[in-house]
């Protein structure tokens, strides 16, 4: 039996791990990592490769250590330069930095160890902890148990546009593939392909610049919006104790309504903006604001029509860069837990959580199954460091070894 499963593999999931470990709560062989992928925090690698990203936006405080002087440490350590690695204001990490740092923790805390490749499908009560049903490529696996459980699920699914079945293939999602399959998207940019990105976000600009540089022969941005800047992609102040404990004391609509106006989605951080813009103004890429209305295929490629009359094409490939869905994910999920612990659900179909996270005694959920509760950061990095805070007195509790002198004074 295990101490504890943590269920997602992921940065959250990961983060979650190492503080165990770095709390002495845990060894490393008594903790299970659940997740479908051949290896740890592979979806991070994955989706940050589909998208050209060279930096983060957040800044380097927000790592994969709870300590938060723990990246600037590592780059000093091993000689990363400064004005090469670090952008300021809040010195935001380039990527391999920051994925040198993530590979190092996973290195040295030995939690491929602890991965257990697999879905989980399903949790039920066993003893005074959980049993953990498992899947993988469609084949039940053999449950573990575990006396915790940390559900780190991801922070959605792809979410398509409802024309996207009128183009079938010439269209796919930025996110669809799993991690280790090829990438269409750069396939046809090297391929010299005409190349139309749908959406008007980070994700959509960074991968936009790709293109170009992997040798597109066009790109157009479909985006409902010019190019807008903001360094972070939702209110910081909700980080700190202030607007938190302002968040705490709303209801559940306030809250889910402060969710969504908080976060500023389509924006980029200066940087991008300002190299969006070059490529705008050089020619190598193509802005039309507006929303796609209608597609159609004529010869092979695909003609979208926007809500101004206008149309962009005809394009040999389509990259749906919309996003994850803003519903809960993986409700279906949510759901079967929900059904077979006898767990209760907010008005809002989240989980009902106590402020330390806990759904049930020894049960907890962080990311986006966990906002109401943490806030709009949640799904981030920084999200885990919130969830953490929260959740660590009642871990202390569950995972610490009772000590001696506290038994005999219960027992006089």
């Amino acid at each position: 039996m295990y101490k504890v499963a943590i269920v997602g593999g992921g940065l959250q999931g990961i983060f979650l791990a190492h503080s165990l470990i770095r709390d002495r709560f845990v060894r490393t062989t008594q903790l299970a990592i659940v997740d479908p992928n051949e290896s740890l925090a592979a979806v991070w690698r994955d989706r940050t490769a589909r998208v050209g990203m060279r930096r983060l936006r957040s800044s380097s405080s927000h790592n994969i250590d709870p300590d938060y002087r723990s990246l600037r440490r590592f780059a000093r350590e091993h000689g990363y330069r400064r004005e090469e690695h670090f952008l300021e204001p809040y010195a935001r990490p380039s990527l391999t930095l920051f994925d040198d740092h993530l590979e190092a923790t996973i290195r040295n805390d030995r939690l491929e160890e602890s991965h257990v490749r697999a879905c989980m499908t399903a949790i039920r009560r066993a003893g005074e902890g959980y049993e953990v049903s498992m899947a993988m490529s469609g084949k039940e696996m053999t449950p573990i148990r575990a006396g915790s459980v940390l559900l780190a699920i991801g922070a959605g699914e792809p979410s398509l546009p409802e024309w996207a079945s009128h183009v079938g293939t010439l269209g796919e999602h930025l996110f669809d593939s799993a991690p280790g399959q090829p990438d269409a998207h750069a396939k046809a940019a090297r391929d010299g392909r005409h190349i139309a990105i749908v959406g008007g976000g980070i994700s959509a600009w960074q991968a936009a610049l790709r293109y170009c540089r992997l040798g597109a022969a066009s790109v157009s941005v479909i985006s409902p919006h010019p190019i807008l800047e903001s360094i972070w992609d939702s209110d910081p102040g909700y980080i700190g104790p202030k607007r938190g404990s302002e968040y705490a004391a709303l209801d559940t609509g306030e809250r889910l309504r402060r969710l969504k106006e908080v976060r500023f989605p389509g924006t980029l951080p200066p940087e991008i903006a300002r190299d969006a813009s070059e490529a705008c103004n050089a020619g190598q890429v193509s802005l039309h604001i507006g929303t796609v209305m209608s597609a159609r295929v004529e010869n092979g490629r695909a003609i979208l029509q926007l809500n101004e009359g206008d149309d962009v094409g005809p394009v040999d490939h389509i990259v749906y860069a919309t996003g994850l869905t803003t519903e809960i994910p993986y409700r279906d999920l949510l759901l079967v837990l929900s059904r077979e612990l006898d767990l209760p659900l907010e008005s809002s179909g989240h989980p009902k959580l106590d402020k330390h996270l806990a759904w049930d005694d020894g049960l907890y959920c962080t990311g986006r199954w966990g906002e109401l509760i943490i806030g709009p950061q949640a799904p981030n990095i920084v999200g885990a460091h919130l969830a953490l805070r929260r959740a660590r007195p009642a871990l202390r509790r569950r995972l610490e070894p009772r000590k001696v002198a506290d038994t005999l004074s219960e027992s006089g």
